[in-house]
């Protein structure tokens, strides 16, 4: 029986964090100077234009904007 608890603990305690993680807040990354166009939102491959960020988003994401000069349609 005492087998069975941990089990159930264990498999509660995943459940959790599977949801939790799920419904972390992610930060969507801007760059008028990134290479790629219209990139992918990531550190590493972040949206060129301001508008793409603000569609990627949810409630409770950050769009973190790079420093630049954002011109033309969806800045």
């Amino acid at each position: 029986m005492h087998k069975h608890k941990v089990l159930v603990v264990i498999t509660a305690a995943f459940i959790c964090l599977a949801v939790s993680a799920s419904n972390a807040a992610n930060t969507i990354y801007v760059d008028a100077n990134s290479p790629n166009d219209p990139g992918s939102g990531t550190f590493e491959n972040p949206f060129r234009r301001i508008q793409m960020g603000i569609d990627a988003a949810a409630n409770g994401d950050t769009v973190q904007i790079q420093q630049g000069i954002y011109t033309g349609i969806g800045n």
